[in-house]
C-alpha cells in the first residue's frame, strides 16, 4: 500500500472486467493520522492506485461488499477523531466502476454509533442482500451485543436499518464471517478493557434470528482477522483466523487456526511470518490456480526497546 495504516477497512471489489482489493480509512500516514483516503490494488496489474476519499475519516470500522452484483462496498461507523467518544453511525458506499478511481456516496446511518464492530453481507435471495453489523462500542464506551440489518436495495433508495437478535457475549474487536446457507460465525473479541474472549457463536438470520454457542477457539483472542476459505468438494467452507492478541494490551500473535463448521472443531495451522494484530485477511484470486489469503497491515510489537510498529509488508498464505 502507499500509506502505512492500521484499523482500516479492507474488501475485494469488482467491476465488469477488473478485481480490486480496496483499503480505506484507518490510522496512519494521513493528515491528523485519521484517514479518509482510500486506495485499491489492481489484481491484474499488481499496482496500487487511488480510490478517492470518504467524506468522513474513520478507524475501527468494517468494509463489506453487498452481494447484489454491483460490487459496492459499505463502510459503517468507526471512530472519527482522537477522542474515544468520537464514534459515528454514518455509512458510506464505494462504487468501483464509477470514473477512473471509483466514487464514495453517503447512505442512511445506523441506529447505533459503533466502533470496533464487525459486518458481513448475506447472499440468499430471500435476505434482500442484507448487511449485518454486530457489537463494538458506542460513544459512551459501552461494549455492545446488539446487531443491525441494512437492506441497501432497491436503488435509488438509501436503504434502511432494523434490529437483529443479540449475541450472548458483548464484543469489540471480534470477527464476523458468513459461511454456508447464510450462517454467520462470530469469533473472539474484547469483553472489557482488560479481557478478550475465546467464545464462538453462530447466528442464523433467517428465519430463526437466533444465536447458538459453538466450540471455543481454544485461547482468548481479539483484534485478529478472519477469512472464509475455498469450499471443499462437498461445498463446505472452513474459516481461517490469523494473528490478534490474547488480551487487549497483550503481545501481537502470529498464530493461525482453522475452524471446521461441519465437525464444530478448531485445529492449528501454519503461523504467520510476522506477528500482527488489527490487520486484515482477504481471499486473493489467482488465475488458473488455487486462491491464496493475503494478510496486510496491522501492528507488530518490537521487544527491545518495547514499542509498537505499523506493519508495511503483507504476506500470502496458501490453504
Amino acid at each position: 500500500m502507499t500509506n502505512k495504516r492500521y484499523a482500516f477497512g479492507w474488501a475485494t471489489v469488482s467491476t465488469s472486467d477488473t478485481t480490486y482489493v480496496l483499503a480505506a480509512g484507518g490510522y496512519g500516514d494521513c493528515t491528523g493520522n485519521f484517514c479518509a483516503l482510500a486506495e485499491r490494488y489492481n489484481t491484474s496489474t499488481g499496482n496500487w492506485g487511488s480510490a478517492g476519499a470518504m467524506s468522513t475519516p474513520r478507524i475501527d470500522f468494517p468494509l463489506v461488499v453487498v452481494s447484489d452484483g454491483s460490487g459496492r462496498a459499505f463502510a459503517t461507523g468507526g471512530q472519527t477523531g482522537p477522542n474515544s467518544n468520537q464514534v459515528t453511525a454514518t455509512v458510506e458506499s464505494y462504487d468501483a466502476s464509477f470514473g477512473s478511481n471509483g466514487q464514495w456516496d453517503g447512505k442512511t446511518q445506523m441506529g447505533t454509533q459503533r466502533k470496533g464492530h464487525s459486518a458481513v453481507a448475506l447472499v440468499n435471495a430471500s435476505s434482500s442482500y442484507r448487511i449485518i453489523v454486530l457489537g463494538g462500542r458506542n460513544h459512551a464506551g459501552t461494549f455492545l451485543n446488539s446487531g443491525e440489518f441494512y437492506t441497501p436495495v432497491p436503488e435509488p433508495q438509501n436503504g434502511s436499518w432494523s434490529a437483529t437478535g443479540t449475541s450472548t457475549v458483548a464484543r469489540y474487536g471480534h470477527t464476523l464471517t458468513r459461511l454456508a446457507n447464510d450462517l454467520v460465525i462470530v469469533v473472539g473479541g474484547a469483553q472489557s478493557g482488560s479481557a478478550c474472549t475465546a467464545t464462538v457463536e453462530r447466528y442464523n438470520p433467517l428465519p430463526a434470528n437466533n444465536w447458538t454457542t459453538l466450540a471455543s477457539i481454544g485461547g482468548t483472542t481479539c483484534y485478529h482477522a478472519a477469512v472464509k476459505l475455498e469450499p471443499d468438494a462437498l461445498g463446505n467452507s472452513s474459516l481461517l483466523i490469523t494473528g490478534g492478541r490474547a488480551s487487549p494490551s497483550g503481545d501481537s500473535s502470529n498464530v493461525s487456526k482453522v475452524y471446521d463448521p461441519v465437525m464444530d472443531q478448531w485445529s492449528s495451522s501454519y503461523p504467520m511470518v510476522t506477528p500482527r494484530y488489527r490487520h486484515t485477511a482477504t481471499l486473493y484470486p489467482v488465475a488458473g490456480g488455487s486462491d491464496k489469503v493475503i494478510a496486510a497491515g496491522g501492528i507488530k510489537q518490537i521487544p527491545s526497546p518495547p514499542t509498537n510498529e505499523v506493519v508495511w509488508e503483507g504476506e500470502l498464505f496458501t490453504p
